[in-house]
C-alpha cells in the first residue's frame, strides 16, 4: 500500500514547537501568558481565542508534520485524531500526517460508529497519494549502498555476480517494495557486516549474508528455524543411508516445507527460492569448493552466520588466510602453525586447510612441505574413535593431492626430497612415503599413486639416512614415535641396524623403560551402550621380538623399580606383563579385539 498524506488540524501541545520558532511570537506569547492568575480565571474557550489571536498575527503559516501514525496502536491513533479534530479550527496552522492510509482506517474502525475511510474524510481536506518509488531507482539505492558496504576487497572475494543475479531476482528483491524496506535492511546489515571481519578477513559469503539477513529481517520466522535443522540443511546429499534420487526429493521438499511454512503467505515462494540457493545439494564432490567460499551449506561454516563469533575449537577465516600467505616462507608458516597449537587449534587448522590443499602455488612446493613435514613428530592425536581420522593424515591427504596438480612425477619427487632434506621432521615424511609403498604392494595404477617405485625407493634411502642420523645424535630416543621409525627402520633398511641400537639403548633402565612405552599401542572400544569410548593400551610381543628377546625384557622388568613411575610407564609395564602372561600361558599374542569379542 502507497504512503498517504493528510492536510489538516493539529495538536495543541504542537504550539510549543512555534513558540520556538518565533522570538517575536514567544515575547507576545510571554506577555499573554505572563499573570497565571489571570489564567486561571479564564475558561477555555477564552485562552483558546487567545492563542488563535496570535495565531493571526503570523506572516506565513506553521507547518506541522505528524510521520507514521500507521505504525501507532488503535488507541493512539484515535487519541492522535480526536486532539487533531479538537484544534482544528487554529488559524495559520497546516498539519501534514503521512501514513499507511488502510492501517489507520482499520484502527479508526475500532471505535467509530461508522466506517474508517468516512472519519478520516471528515477531518483531512486534502490527501495526496505518494507515488510508488521506481524499482529501478529503489534497487539503485539498495546497490550504491551495498557496493560501499562490500566495497574492500577482503568482503568481496568469494562474491559470484551469476550467482548473485540468480539469487536476487528471484528471491530477494520482492522484500524490497519502499525505502523503509530498503534502509531498514541495510541498518541491519551494516552491522552484521562489521561483525564479521573482526581480524581483517571476512569469516562468511557475502552473498549468502545478504541473503540470510533479509530472511533475518523480513521472514524472521524463517530465520529462526534455520540453527536447529543445521543437520538436515548441510548434510551430504551423497551420504543418505542408501536411499534412492526420489526418496532424498521428497525429504528436500519437506524439509523446505516445515521451513517456508513460517515465512508470510504473500512471499512464501521468494523464501522458498532463497532456500533453495543457500542451500544446494552438497555432496563430497563439491564440499572442499563451499568451504573454501565459506558457504553457509557447509557444516563447518554454517554455525558462523548465527553466532557473534567463531565458533569455540574452530579457527577464524583470517587465521586461514594467514597460513596461506606464508606457504612461501617455511619459518612464517611453522610459526603460524606453533602459535595455532599452543591454542589447541592445530587439529582443526590441518582438517580446515585441507580444502584448500589444490590451491597453493607450486612454485611453494618446498617450504609448504617442509613446514607441515616440520611440524609432524609432535601432531595431537586429534578426536578418539575408530572411525576418526588421524591429524597426521589430513596432513598427508594435503601434500598428496597439493602435488596432484603437478602432472610430473620426476618434479613431485624432487619437491619431496628437497622438503625431507631441509627438514627437521621425520614421522610425517616416513608415513607419507609408507603410504606410497603400501601403494605399491597393493599394485595400484600409476594414476593413482603419487610416486612410481624408483622415486619411492629414492625417498626410503633419504629417509632411512635421517634416521640413522637421529639415532646417533639422540633425537629418534626422544621421539615421540620411536615406536613406527623403529618399525619402518628395520622394514627398510634390514632389521640390524635398529635391534643393535636398541639393544644397546635398553642396556639402561631408563632406555627400557622408553622402549617399553614406545611398544605399548592404544585401541579404542566404543562399546555396544552409549558411553564414552574406552582406551586399552596393550603391547604385541611379536613386534618386541624384531628387536630385543622379551624374556630379556621380563627379566629386567622384575627387577626395575623406577622411582615414581608416571601414566605412560605403568600402563606399558601392565600391558608388557599382560602379553608375557599370555605368551607363557600358550594364549596367542595380544590383541585387544580377542578380549572385547571372544570367539564363540
Amino acid at each position: 500500500m502507497k504512503p498517504y498524506l493528510a492536510v489538516g488540524g493539529s495538536l495543541f501541545l504542537c504550539l510549543a514547537a512555534f513558540i520556538a520558532w518565533s522570538s517575536d511570537f514567544a515575547e507576545k506569547a510571554a506577555t499573554a501568558f505572563s499573570s497565571l492568575q489571570k489564567l486561571k480565571e479564564k475558561n477555555l474557550q477564552e485562552r483558546k481565542g487567545e492563542v488563535a489571536g496570535l495565531l493571526r498575527q503570523l506572516k506565513s503559516p506553521l507547518l506541522v508534520v505528524i510521520d507514521d501514525l500507521d505504525r501507532l496502536t488503535a488507541d493512539e491513533v484515535r487519541v492522535v485524531f480526536q486532539l487533531i479534530k479538537a484544534n482544528a479550527d487554529f488559524p495559520n496552522l497546516v498539519y501534514l500526517t503521512l501514513f499507511q492510509r488502510d492501517v489507520v482506517e482499520q484502527n479508526l474502525e475500532k471505535w467509530t460508529c461508522g466506517s474508517g475511510k468516512d472519519f478520516l474524510e471528515k477531518i483531512v481536506q486534502v490527501g495526496f497519494d505518494v507515488p510508488q518509488v521506481e524499482q529501478s531507482k529503489l534497487q539503485g539505492v539498495l546497490f550504491a549502498r551495498l557496493d560501499e558496504i562490500l566495497a574492500d576487497p577482503k568482503f568481496s572475494k568469494n562474491f559470484k555476480p551469476s550467482r548473485w543475479a540468480n539469487l536476487f531476482t528471484s528471491g530477494l528483491a520482492p522484500y524490497f517494495q519502499t525505502l523503509r524496506d530498503v534502509y531498514r535492511y541495510l541498518g541491519v546489515l551494516d552491522v552484521r557486516v562489521a561483525g564479521m571481519a573482526p581480524r581483517g578477513s571476512f569469516e562468511v559469503n557475502p552473498i549468502d549474508l545478504i541473503a540470510l539477513e533479509v530472511l533475518r529481517v523480513f521472514e524472521p520466522g524463517v530465520f529462526h528455524l534455520l540453527p536447529r535443522n543445521k543437520e538436515r540443511l548441510t548434510r551430504p546429499y551423497d551420504a543418505r543411508g542408501g536411499k534412492n534420487i526420489s526418496e532424498i526429493e521428497r525429504e528436500e521438499k519437506l524439509r523446505l516445507d516445515s521451513l517456508t511454512a513460517a515465512a508470510h503467505k504473500e512471499s512464501r515462494a521468494h523464501a522458498e527460492e532463497i532456500l533453495k540457493q543457500l542451500f544446494p545439494k552438497v555432496s563430497t564432490g563439491n564440499q572442499d569448493q563451499y568451504y573454501r567460499e565459506l558457504r553457509v551449506c557447509h557444516p563447518d561454516v554454517f554455525d558462523r552466520y548465527f553466532l557473534l563469533s567463531i565458533p569455540e575449537g574452530d579457527i577464524s577465516q583470517a587465521h586461514l588466510d594467514s597460513l596461506l600467505a606464508s606457504t612461501g616462507n617455511r619459518d612464517a608458516l611453522v610459526s603460524r602453525f606453533n602459535e595455532l597449537r599452543e591454542k589447541g587449534l592445530l587439529a582443526v587448522a590441518l582438517d580446515r586447510l585441507e580444502a584448500y590443499k589444490q590451491k597453493v602455488s607450486l612454485a611453494d612446493a618446498v617450504p609448504f612441505i617442509a613446514a607441515l613435514f616440520d611440524i609432524g613428530d609432535d601432531l595431537p592425536e586429534g578426536q578418539p574413535g575408530m572411525f576418526a581420522i588421524p591429524t597426521w593424515m589430513h596432513a598427508s591427504r594435503i601434500i598428496r593431492w597439493y602435488l596432484k596438480e603437478e602432472p610430473d612425477i620426476t618434479k613431485r619427487r624432487s619437491y619431496l626430497a628437497e622438503a625431507m632434506k631441509i627438514s627437521q621432521g621425520l614421522y610425517l615424511p616416513v608415513m607419507k612415503v609408507a603410504i606410497e609403498t603400501d601403494s605399491q604392494k597393493e599394485g595400484r595404477t600409476q594414476s593413482e599413486r603419487l610416486l612410481d617405485d624408483t622415486s619411492v625407493d629414492d625417498l626410503k634411502q633419504i629417509l632411512v639416512e635421517k634416521i640413522r642420523k637421529a639415532a646417533e645424535s639422540g633425537r629418534l630416543a626422544a621421539h615421540p614415535q620411536l615406536g613406527t621409525l623403529l618399525g619402518v627402520w628395520a622394514e627398510w633398511a634390514g632389521p640390524d641396524e635398529p635391534k643393535s641400537w636398541v639393544e644397546n639403548f635398553t642396556q639402561t633402565d631408563e632406555g627400557l623403560v622408553v622402549f617399553l612405552e614406545a611398544m605399548t599401542e592404544k585401541a579404542t572400544s566404543a562399546g555396544s551402550d552409549d558411553s564414552l569410548p574406552r582406551e586399552i593400551w596393550y603391547t604385541q610381543l611379536k613386534i618386541i621380538e624384531r628387536f630385543i628377546d622379551p624374556e630379556v625384557v621380563a627379566s629386567r622388568l622384575e627387577k626395575l623399580k623406577p622411582q615414581s613411575p608416571n601414566e605412560s610407564q605403568i600402563r606399558a609395564f601392565k600391558a608388557f606383563q599382560e602379553a608375557i602372561g599370555r605368551r607363557r600361558s600358550g594364549k596367542p599374542d595380544g590383541k585387544p579385539w580377542r578380549d572385547w569379542y571372544p570367539e564363540g
